[in-house]
C-alpha cells in the first residue's frame, strides 16, 4: 500500500499531524506536547480566535458560566464604563435554554430494542439477552446521557459519547464530552473517519478532581502503512492498540501492556470506545457552525446590564440646594449643591432644597430587546413565545394550539433523527461489546447475531384524556397497539403486568354485564354495566368497584 504524503493532506488533518514531521525526543510524551500546542492554537478560517477557546466559552454560556467572559468582553469594547458596570453585570441563559427548545430528540418515551442483526425484528421481551439489553439502558441512565449529548452536539456541532466499564458497580456507563476536549490525531488516509485515527487523546480532570492539571486518556492504534507514525528512531509513536494515561509528561499504565482491550466484531480491528455524533452529514470531524452562536446572548447580557446600570441612576432623586434668581451665592454655599441624603445641612434664609429627578422611560429599550429575543428564537426554529420574558400568566394552550406553533421545531427534531441513527446504535454496540468483553460468558449478548435499534419516542403536549382515550382506540382498531399497551402506559406498569391486570378486568367486566343485565332487562349488557360501575371511573377503580358490586351482590345485596 502507497504511503501518505504529508504534504497532500487537507484542513484540520495535516494541522494536527504537523507534529509528526518534528525530530523530537525519542519518548512519546514529547510529542502529545507538541499535539496538545497545535490543537490549542488551531484556528479555522481565520476565525477570530481558536477553537478550543470558542467551544469552552459555549459550554461555559450553556451551564451559566458567562461572567468571566463578559468581563473580559466588557472591559474590551466599554473601557470607558467597565469600571462602573463590572460588578452589575447581568447573565442571562439565553443559550442554555435556546439550546433546550433544540435538544428534544430522546425525550423520555425512548425506547431500545435488541433485534435480530438479519431480519432487524426485535427479539422476545422474555429473551435472557432482551432483559439484559434493557437492564443495561437503565443502569447507564443512556436516555439521560443521550439528551446531555444531543445538548452538547446542537451547541458544538460535534459531541464525543464515551463508554466506559464502572468496575466497582460491574455495569456499563457513558460520559459525553464537548469536542474540545477529545482530540483526534486522524489517519491521513481517512482523514474524516474518528474511528481509524491513529490516537485520540481525551482531556480528564486532574488529580483533584478539577482541570488545574489535565490528565489524557489516549486510545489508538497506528496504521502500518503510514511512515508518519514514526519517531526520529523509526519506532512507532503510539503501539499498536494503545492505552494508557498522560499528563504529557508522564504516563500511567491502565493494564499489562497499555494496550486496548476491545476488538470491534464487525471489523476485527482494535475498537475505540466511543461514538463521534455530529449535528449535520458533513464529513469533518471538527466544526465550528454557526459562528455567531454566542453573539445574540452576550448582546443581550450588555443591554440588560446598561439598562438595570440607567434604572439604577435614574431611580433616585438627587437633593440640591438652590439659591434665589438674583443672588452670586451665600458666603461659601455655590450657586448650586449637590448634597449627601444623610447629611444635615442648614439652610440660610432664601436657598431652597430640591430634588432632581431625570425622566425615567425604559419601554423603548426594553421593547428592542424583546423584539431582538423573538428574532433570536425565530432563527432557531423555535416559537418566538418560548423565550419571552413577558410577565404574563402560564400559557393554558391546549396540546394541539402548541403543536402548530412548534411546528418548525418539531420538525428540525425530526430532521435530526436520521442523522444520529447510526451514532445511536454504534454506541449501543460498542456498550454491548465492552460489556461482553468484562463479563465474558456471563453476557448473553451475541455479538454476531443481535443488534440495538432505537425508537424515538414523541415529543409530548399536554392532552386531556377524551382525546387521548380516542387516540388510544384508534391505535387498537388499526392494529398499532394493544390495549396491554394502553394500560401499560396509563399506569407506568411493564407490559406482563398489564396483560394479566387486562384479563383480571375482563373477567370482572363480563362478569359485571351479566349481572347488571339481570338486574336492568330493558337496557343492553353494556349500558346496564355502566349504570353499575360508572362511566367516569378509571380502569383500576373499574375493577375494584366491579368486585366490591360482585361480592355484594353474591351476599344477596343489590
Amino acid at each position: 500500500m502507497a504511503t501518505a504524503n504529508l504534504q497532500d493532506i487537507p484542513g484540520l488533518t495535516r494541522t494536527t499531524i504537523e507534529y509528526l514531521k518534528d525530530q523530537l525526543a525519542d519518548e512519546r510524551s514529547g510529542h502529545l506536547q507538541s499535539l496538545l500546542a497545535q490543537v490549542a492554537s488551531w484556528q479555522p478560517n481565520g476565525f477570530w480566535k481558536p477553537y478550543r477557546i470558542e467551544m469552552a466559552d459555549r459550554v461555559d454560556y450553556m451551564v451559566g458560566a458567562m461572567q468571566r467572559d463578559s468581563y473580559l468582553l466588557m472591559k474590551k469594547h466599554f473601557e470607558q464604563t467597565y469600571q462602573e458596570l463590572k460588578h452589575e453585570l447581568l447573565a442571562f441563559r439565553v443559550v442554555s435554554y435556546t439550546v433546550g427548545e433544540q435538544a428534544l430528540c430522546f425525550p423520555d418515551s425512548t425506547k431500545f430494542v435488541l433485534s435480530d442483526i438479519s431480519t432487524r425484528k426485535p427479539i422476545d421481551d422474555e429473551d435472557k439477552a432482551q432483559v439484559e439489553f434493557q437492564d443495561m439502558i437503565e443502569e447507564s441512565n443512556l436516555i439521560t446521557m443521550l439528551q446531555n449529548i444531543d445538548s452538547l452536539t446542537h451547541l458544538c456541532q460535534r459531541c464525543a459519547g464515551k463508554v466506559w466499564w464502572d468496575s466497582i458497580n460491574e455495569r456499563i456507563q457513558v460520559s459525553a464530552y464537548p469536542p474540545h476536549m477529545v482530540h483526534i490525531v486522524p489517519n491521513p488516509m481517512r482523514e474524516w473517519d474518528p474511528q481509524s485515527a491513529i490516537a485520540v487523546l481525551f482531556e480528564r480532570p486532574g488529580y483533584e478532581g478539577v482541570r488545574d492539571k489535565p490528565r489524557y486518556e489516549v486510545w489508538g492504534y497506528r496504521d502500518s502503512s503510514l511512515t508518519v507514525d514514526l519517531d526520529s528512531a523509526g519506532m512507532p509513536i503510539f503501539p499498536v492498540s494503545a492505552h494508557y494515561i498522560t499528563d504529557g509528561k508522564e504516563d500511567w499504565s491502565v493494564n499489562d501492556d497499555d494496550s486496548n482491550p476491545f476488538e470491534d466484531p464487525r471489523t476485527k480491528m482494535p475498537m475505540m470506545p466511543f461514538t463521534w455524533f455530529k449535528a449535520d452529514a458533513d464529513e469533518a470531524i471538527y466544526t465550528f457552525g454557526p459562528e455567531d452562536m454566542l453573539t445574540p446572548n452576550r448582546r443581550f447580557n450588555f443591554g440588560m446590564t446598561a439598562l438595570q446600570h440607567n434604572i439604577i441612576w435614574q431611580s433616585f432623586g438627587i437633593p440640591t440646594l438652590e439659591l434665589p434668581e438674583g443672588f452670586a451665592g451665600y458666603g461659601d454655599l455655590p450657586k448650586k449643591r449637590i448634597i449627601s441624603p444623610k447629611h444635615v445641612v442648614e439652610l440660610p434664609w432664601g436657598v431652597k432644597l430640591t430634588f432632581v429627578k431625570p425622566d425615567l422611560d425604559v419601554s423603548g429599550p426594553l421593547s428592542f430587546w424583546k423584539a431582538m429575543l423573538a428574532v433570536e428564537a425565530m432563527l432557531s426554529n423555535l416559537n418566538p413565545g418560548t423565550v419571552s420574558f413577558d410577565q404574563s400568566s402560564p400559557s393554558e394552550e391546549s396540546g394541539r394550539a402548541l403543536l402548530v406553533k412548534n411546528h418548525n421545531r418539531d420538525r428540525h427534531v425530526r430532521k435530526m433523527r436520521p442523522i444520529y441513527k447510526p451514532s445511536v446504535e454504534d454506541l449501543l454496540y460498542r456498550m454491548m461489546v465492552i460489556r461482553k468483553h468484562h463479563l465474558g460468558k456471563d453476557c448473553a449478548f451475541d455479538l454476531d447475531r443481535h443488534w440495538p435499534t432505537w425508537k424515538p419516542g414523541d415529543i409530548e403536549y399536554p392532552i386531556d384524556s377524551k382525546d387521548r382515550a380516542e387516540q388510544h382506540l384508534t391505535k387498537i382498531r388499526n392494529h398499532l397497539e394493544t390495549i396491554a399497551d394502553w394500560y401499560s402506559e396509563e399506569f407506568g406498569v411493564d407490559k406482563a403486568t398489564a396483560m394479566e391486570q387486562v384479563e383480571a378486568n375482563k373477567e370482572i367486566n363480563n362478569s359485571l354485564r351479566a349481572i347488571a343485565s339481570d338486574m336492568n332487562p330493558e337496557k343492553s349488557a353494556d349500558d346496564a354495566a355502566a349504570d353499575v360501575i360508572g362511566k367516569t371511573q378509571t380502569i383500576e377503580e373499574k375493577a375494584k368497584q366491579g368486585e366490591q358490586d360482585l361480592d355484594e351482590f353474591l351476599k344477596g345485596g343489590k
